[in-house]
């Protein structure tokens, strides 16, 4: 993903306007069709073929000791995710690129999660990270019962963006062959300054991928900002995978959202009764205007972004 760094979550005022949930539901909503299929946040599951609540309280970017030792010791922390990539030396590391440095490795991180209660997502930048980590991982699952684990990936080439993304096919067998029980978090390959939604292409490329290995469980991560220029591909992407849910994020460096614009997606996904599927680890303020529209952007950051900067890993 495109993160929110650790401290961002871990260490922001609860004053701010940080959509981080958890969301509380009307009981309509509650009653909603495929609310049943979706256990609880912060509950254990009672099938592994439930998916996690939608809406979790995340540690984002937790990629050094540090900022894992506060994401455990915050109570209101329900999920924990980290960056994993091989280091020059060859080891698994947590770091987000283009760092090659941690001073926590994938074995480590494993060791003190398991003696908490959070969740976890794994978001993998390269094939060798994944080929090293989820046999690790596999034997570690049965200490890690009672809690959801996403592994992620960006498998398909999205908006904006001529970056080539993870194999879809290798990364798809080694999860289905060394942890089939945990949750694929499954996204796209995006950079965001070009102002393009989801195209109908990106949303077909993805089912076929899923539909040829009859895939139906699984987190779609998708931009927020990207979701809000073209949401009906995304509502379109939920009917195509009726078991499935959306995770709306917004990334490290990436101005926050105007307040208007998420509660414009939370109406629209409630009036496609399909709110309950739909997670938002998105940053945002009330009234602030895209980036390109805010005059007070200094040129030095706008240069930034417009050249990629802040490009989506």
């Amino acid at each position: 993903d495109f993160e929110m760094s650790a401290d961002a979550v871990v260490n922001s005022s609860r004053d701010e306007a940080v959509l981080r949930g958890p969301i509380v539901f009307t009981s309509e909503e509650l009653d909603a069709p495929g609310s049943a299929q979706i256990a609880g946040a912060g509950q254990e599951s009672d099938t592994e073929d439930e998916l996690p609540h939608p809406e979790q309280v995340w540690a984002h970017g937790v990629c050094s000791l540090r900022e894992l030792d506060a994401a455990l010791g915050d109570m209101t922390i329900t999920a924990i995710e980290t960056d994993i990539l091989m280091s020059a030396a060859g080891e698994p590391i947590m770091a987000h690129p283009p760092s090659r440095d941690s001073d926590l490795s994938f074995r480590r991180f494993l060791d003190l999660v398991i003696e908490s209660r959070k969740h976890i997502k794994l978001d993998f930048k390269e094939l060798a990270a994944v080929e090293a980590c989820l046999p690790l991982l596999a034997k570690a699952l049965p200490s890690l019962a009672g809690r959801h684990v996403w592994l992620n990936a960006d498998i398909i080439a999205g908006p904006g963006t001529r970056e080539e993304p993870m194999d879809a096919e290798h990364f798809l067998d080694l999860c289905t062959t060394h942890c089939p029980s945990c949750v694929l978090s499954l996204g796209w390959k995006v950079h965001i300054a070009g102002g393009e939604g989801y195209a109908p292409a990106h949303i077909q490329h993805m089912h076929q991928v899923l539909h040829k290995r009859n895939i139906s469980r699984v987190v779609f991560a998708v931009c927020a900002r990207l979701a809000y220029y073209e949401l009906e591909s995304i509502v379109s992407l939920l009917q195509l995978f009726p078991r499935s849910q959306v995770l709306l994020w917004t990334g490290t460096g990436e101005p926050p959202m105007r307040a208007e614009n998420v509660s414009y997606l939370r109406e629209r996904f409630a009036h496609h009764h399909m709110l309950d599927r739909v997670g938002f680890d998105v940053k945002s303020a009330p009234g602030l205007p895209g980036l390109l529209q805010d005059a007070k952007v200094g040129a030095a950051q706008l240069s930034r972004w417009v050249l990629g900067s802040y490009s989506r890993w």
